[in-house]
């Protein structure tokens, strides 16, 4: 007996992709933020036990495959991790254009303050 009625199956599930890209983006910047090693461990086991909680859910409900929320999580991982490689890749020649333009840039004024230097 199923929970609720099933409307259509997809793959990858669109809640599981959309859970993980969220909830990873939060735990990717908070353990980038992180000083301590043991924060960031902390952080990332926090974020993938929710992450995993919500995904078996979707299998609970009985609203999709094992394989589909398997898919979404690779997928939604992998958009986490290529766009933290292109911030990474392309922040400093944002900085240089920023910096062409008079602009300031407000993510150093953060960092400095968060470090104490300001």
């Amino acid at each position: 007996m199923q929970l609720i009625s099933e409307t259509g199956a997809s793959f990858p599930s669109g809640h599981a992709t959309a859970t993980t890209i969220f909830y990873g983006f939060i735990g990717v910047v908070l353990m980038l933020s992180a000083v301590r090693l043991s924060r960031v461990v902390w952080t990332g086991v926090i974020t993938f036990l929710l992450i995993a909680l919500i995904l078996a859910s979707r299998i609970y409900l009985g609203v999709h495959y094992p394989t589909d929320v398997v898919g979404a999580f690779c997928y939604g991982m992998a958009s986490v991790f290529i766009s933290i490689a292109a911030y990474v890749r392309f922040q400093q020649p944002l900085i240089d254009l920023l910096e062409r333009f008079n602009l300031t840039d407000q993510s150093k004024l953060l960092n400095q303050k968060r470090r104490g230097i300001y």
